[in-house]
């Protein structure tokens, strides 16, 4: 039993390792973007909030 334990721990400190990665790789590149079209982002920003301000007052 404790080295089955030992063995699930294992494994998930390495997919924990491997998703900090990815979401590390992530914010990289959405930093990248944001840095690299800042209007786009506004406007997708901005589309996302009166998208969700229209929902919220449908509501």
């Amino acid at each position: 039993m404790q080295s089955k334990l030992k063995t699930a721990r294992s494994q998930l400190n390495g997919a924990n390792g491997a998703l900090a990665g990815r979401l590390n790789d992530a914010a990289g590149y959405a930093d990248d973007f944001v840095h690299d079209r800042p209007w786009h982002t506004l406007g997708a920003v901005a589309g996302l909030a009166l998208l969700v301000g229209y929902l919220a007052g449908r509501a």
